[in-house]
């Protein structure tokens, strides 16, 4: 009895957390920016809001990829970077890339990576055309 409460707990707390560490859901491109080394694409669902981080010289496979467009929809695996993850709400740090500050404590979104697009190409085939 002790034995799968104690396996049911674990279990439970391993869920929390990589449900915290990765969200998976449509998004709408609602901005594109850049640094000299990265891309910056703002995104937002119902429920979250995000900063996506993609480098600039990320390799290609196929160059007949989709290019994100602003205020297109896409379905999206968004990794929380390690960078904002567990940064407490009373400190007062920021990060920034290139010299550009990308986020800062306060800020209503985190930033994230994401497998489904590289530079500025759509990688998955889910695309929601609205």
């Amino acid at each position: 009895m002790k034995a799968s409460f104690f396996l049911m707990s674990i279990f439970l707390l391993l869920q929390t957390f990589q449900s915290s560490a990765q969200i998976y859901g449509e998004f709408k491109v609602l901005k594109i920016d850049s640094t000299p080394n990265f891309y910056l694409i703002n995104v937002k669902n119902k429920k979250w809001k995000g900063l996506i981080l993609t480098p600039k010289n990320d390799s290609l496979e196929d160059k007949k990829q989709c290019k994100i467009e602003l205020g297109k929809r896409y379905v999206l695996t968004l990794l929380l970077n390690s960078l904002t993850r567990g940064i407490p709400s009373t400190a007062s740090p920021q990060i920034a890339i290139d010299n550009k500050v990308i986020w800062k404590t306060g800020d209503n979104f985190m930033v994230y990576f994401t497998d489904d697009i590289r530079r500025l190409f759509y990688l998955r085939q889910e695309r929601i055309i609205q």
